[in-house]
């Protein structure tokens, strides 16, 4: 993709909304322990943890290298296609072409790549991920706001432990979710190069800024819920997370127990201290660069240009 020297003005729609812009910078010393390629990184995208706006980085980062990016289409647990069957039964040919693999997979899907893999997840406070899945069915009117959770468990909209399920490679979403689940998952997460949190997106982004040599990242979220929760509704799904997401707990603890989201066997360095680069992708909905939601500009045009431009529609830019 060419990049673009000159400052570049946001074009939004109109009366647009303050822009917020977070600006994530490389690692100075994170790099691979092994640079074997070809090779293909597997995004084990669990729902409701910030996945989406991993997706749409990982889609403009792929472009900037001219890598080739697939996404399964379809979900996991719910009523959507099973993303694994329509992987599963897509192009075998494209396979051993693929950089980049995402999707709301369990994992597992190594097996079916004849490349090496690297693995990187998100996980999440499961009562904050319970809650956004309960705000986010609720909008889209699928069952109102007062529904009973465990309704929802018992009609199949939820399911206990998503995110335990999900690692430990688990499809059958009738099969029981136990202690020997989190074990296997436990064991998988060991094999994943970049393990991040949700609450600790701009660590886990940084470490894949600088180990798959990505451009500095100015980005804005996508499908972040807003607006305020009111407190039955926190009280509710709170509840009911003691109940049905305690092996999720657990999972999300050893997460964050780890003392960076990197494996130390995979990747080396301290990953103490950041560093700009001379190009940075931004990925921003509303923005248009070149008539795109996305663009690569020079660290110089992008200081010199979007940035004031941003603040001076009442925005603001920071670095992370």
């Amino acid at each position: 993709m060419k990049q673009v020297s000159e400052p570049v003005a946001p074009r939004a729609a109109a009366s647009p909304a303050p822009l917020h812009l977070r600006l994530a910078t490389a690692y100075a010393d994170l790099a691979l322990r092994t640079e074997a390629t070809p090779r293909t990184l597997i995004f084990t995208h669990i729902p409701k943890t910030g996945g989406t706006t991993l997706d749409h980085i990982m889609h403009a980062a792929s472009l900037t290298q001219r890598a080739a990016w697939h996404r399964a289409r379809g979900g996991i647990y719910g009523p959507l296609p099973d993303a694994l069957t329509t992987f599963e039964t897509g192009d075998r040919s494209r396979l051993a072409t693929l950089d980049y693999l995402t999707g709301h997979l369990p994992y597992g899907v190594h097996a079916h790549v004849p490349r090496r893999c690297l693995y990187v997840t998100l996980v999440r406070d499961p009562t904050a991920q319970l809650l956004s899945y309960v705000r986010f069915g609720a909008a889209r009117g699928v069952w109102s706001r007062d529904a009973s959770i465990d309704e929802l468990i018992r009609a199949g909209h939820l399911i206990d432990n998503p995110q335990t399920r999900q690692l430990a490679g688990f499809r059958d979403r009738a099969a029981e979710c136990t202690s020997a689940t989190l074990a296997t998952a436990l064991a998988n997460v060991a094999a994943y190069a970049v393990v991040g949190t949700t609450e600790r997106f701009d660590q886990f982004l940084k470490t894949l800024i600088s180990v798959l040599r990505w451009p500095d990242i100015a980005y804005t979220r996508h499908q972040v819920g807003g607006g305020s929760v009111d407190p039955d509704l926190s009280e509710r799904v709170a509840a009911a997370a003691q109940r049905y997401c305690a092996l999720d707990r657990l999972l999300y603890e050893a997460a964050v127990r780890r003392p960076a989201p990197w494996s130390a066997d995979q990747i080396e360095g301290s990953g103490g201290r950041g560093q700009r680069q001379q190009s940075v992708l931004v990925v921003a909905p509303p923005i248009r660069i070149a008539g795109r939601q996305y663009g690569l500009l020079t660290a110089a045009a992008f200081d010199n240009g979007l940035w004031p431009d941003v603040l001076k529609q009442g925005g603001s830019v920071e670095i992370v």
